[in-house]
């Protein structure tokens, strides 16, 4: 699903790499497997990427990990060599916060009301609805994954 909507949404050649855990770590297994790109974008598997990808690695810089204004790194740009190799050693990365919001927009946030119009990024975060598993109460957020499934 992620795979399929960035190569339907932009106009460049992406190359794009499975990335396995070396050993189960985090809530899903999958968690700390963003630290150890050294170069490249990372998003996690539970995401539909609605923008070109070209404009997020448009947010690169090199020598950084660029991640959401939160801090967050569900999505992250990676130019950058470092020591941290999961969650608890975030603060060992050379942080950028600048990528906006709207590449990063989670879902259980918008159980209740309308997604965001600028939406680059739908990310199904919440375990107990992600539409492939469970009923989604987000009729517009089905209907986005409908569109990718």
């Amino acid at each position: 699903m992620t795979e399929r909507s960035i190569l339907r949404n932009t106009k460049h050649p992406v190359d794009i790499a499975h990335l396995y855990p070396s050993a189960e770590s985090g809530c899903t297994g999958f968690s700390d497997v963003r630290y150890q790109i050294g170069k490249g974008i990372y998003l996690d598997v539970d995401m539909i990427v609605l923008g070109d990808i070209a404009e997020l690695w448009s947010y690169h810089k090199p020598e950084k990990f660029v991640c959401m204004q939160d801090g967050s790194t569900e999505v992250a740009v990676i130019d950058c060599v470092h020591k941290c190799r999961n969650k608890r050693e975030q603060h060992l990365l050379p942080k950028d916060c600048s990528i906006p919001d709207e590449w990063n927009v989670e879902d259980y946030k918008y159980h209740n009301g309308s997604l965001p119009e600028n939406i680059k990024l739908l990310h199904f975060t919440d375990l107990k609805t992600q539409p492939w598993f469970y009923d989604h109460p987000n009729a517009e957020a089905v209907s986005i994954y409908e569109d990718y499934k």
